[in-house]
């Protein structure tokens, strides 16, 4: 919660794209809560300790979806085509909001998830080889030679 206190909503407009880290951050915890809920019974934790991880990957996976959401409707409103290295930092909540959803999906029987995550993976998948034909062209064009006056 911190971190929406100083957090530059001004950003959704204008970022470059770190702006979803936060979404990343909340993403990889909701899938680090999906793993610990599958190790519990496997390690022997009290069904209390799985219930909760349980619950507590379900109400993270409803914040990571609902924070997708906002910035994809962001990019839609405000889209940014030109070339930024912090780009990246869209693509990996993207994967990883996917990768979430997927293992939320097997540990919760929320199989619906599962949907969510298998079509979440493409818009991925085309921001990641878009950001590498990018920064490609971006590494080509600024290692070219540029012709000098008179030589």
């Amino acid at each position: 919660m911190l971190v929406l206190v100083r957090f530059s909503f001004n950003q959704l407009r204008v970022g470059a794209g770190d702006h979803w880290v936060f979404g990343g951050a909340l993403a990889i915890s909701t899938l680090a809560a999906g793993k610990l809920t599958a190790a519990a019974p496997v390690v022997g934790w009290s069904e209390t300790l799985h219930l909760s991880f349980q619950r507590l990957s379900i109400v993270l996976m409803i914040l990571v979806l609902g924070c997708y959401g906002v910035l994809f409707i962001c990019e839609l409103i405000w889209p940014r085509l030109e070339y930024d290295v912090r780009r990246w930092s869209t693509a990996f909540p993207m994967g990883m909001t996917s990768a979430a959803s997927l293992t939320v999906a097997g540990t919760a029987s929320t199989p619906w998830l599962k949907i969510v995550g298998e079509i979440l993976v493409w818009p991925a998948v085309v921001l990641c080889v878009v950001l590498l034909i990018a920064s490609v062209w971006r590494l080509w064009t600024v290692s070219s030679p540029t012709p000098t006056v008179g030589a």
